[in-house]
C-alpha cells in the first residue's frame, strides 16, 4: 500500500468516526414540540442540562392556556420519560410539582382542582434545581399543555411556560406576589386585572 492510499485511508476512518460521534449526540438530545413560545410551531430541543424559552411578561400572561393561584402540594423525586421514570441512554430529566388551586385566573382549571406541572431538570429533592418554591408556598403560575418526547412516542403534560423561575409569582407572609418578570409586586386582585387586560381581544396581535 503506498502512502497516497494509506493517507486517504486513514482520513476515511477518522470521518467515520467524527460522524458516527455526531449521531450519537444528537440521539442524544429530547424534543419538546406543541405551541411553546417562541409562536410559529418550532421544535425546541432540550439537552440534559434542560432548556427552555425566555419570554417578557407579555407573552408570559398571552400565551399561558393556564393561569391560576396555587400552593405546592408535593415535588417528585427526579425521574426520566418514560413510563416507569426509570433512567434509560438518550432520555431526559424530569419532576412534577402538584399544585393545589384556590383561585382560577384564566384557562380551563377550577378552584379545588390539583394540576400537576412537568419540568425538566432534576428535582430540588436531590439538587438545584430552576425555581425557588417549595411545598407550601402559595404562588400565581403560568401553564400550558404541550407534548413531550417519550421513550414510547410523547406525552401531552402542563408545563411552565417559559424558564421557571420567570413563570410564577410567589406570595410573601402578607399574601402579596412578586415575580421576576413583574416590575412591582402585587395583590391577587391586580395580578387578575392585568392578565384580563393584556387578554382582551382589543390587545391581542
Amino acid at each position: 500500500m503506498n502512502k497516497k492510499t494509506m493517507f486517504l485511508l486513514l482520513g476515511a476512518i477518522v470521518l467515520g468516526l467524527f460522524t458516527g460521534l455526531a449521531f450519537a449526540t444528537r440521539n442524544q438530545r429530547g424534543r419538546i414540540t406543541g405551541n411553546y413560545p417562541p409562536p410559529g410551531g418550532e421544535t425546541i430541543v432540550a439537552e440534559q442540562q434542560a432548556s427552555y424559552v425566555q419570554v417578557t411578561q407579555k407573552e408570559l400572561i398571552e400565551k399561558a392556556g393556564l393561569i391560576f393561584a396555587g400552593r405546592v402540594a408535593t415535588i417528585s423525586p427526579t425521574r426520566w420519560n418514560q413510563d416507569d421514570g426509570s433512567k434509560w441512554d438518550g432520555g431526559l430529566t424530569l419532576h412534577y410539582v402538584e399544585i393545589d388551586v384556590y383561585h382560577n385566573i384564566a384557562g380551563d382549571v377550577r378552584q379545588g382542582q390539583r394540576i400537576s406541572l412537568t419540568i425538566l431538570g432534576v428535582s430540588p429533592l436531590e439538587g438545584h434545581a430552576d425555581y425557588n418554591f417549595r411545598v407550601g408556598d402559595s404562588g400565581i403560575y403560568f401553564a400550558k399543555s404541550t407534548d413531550l418526547a417519550w421513550r414510547d412516542g410523547s406525552r401531552t403534560m402542563n408545563m411552565l411556560i417559559g424558564v421557571p423561575e420567570s413563570s410564577y409569582l410567589l406570595a410573601d407572609k402578607d399574601g402579596v406576589f412578586s415575580g421576576q418578570l413583574f416590575g412591582q409586586s402585587m395583590s391577587l386582585d391586580e395580578v387578575a386585572r392585568l392578565v384580563a387586560q393584556q387578554r382582551a381581544p382589543t390587545n391581542q396581535p
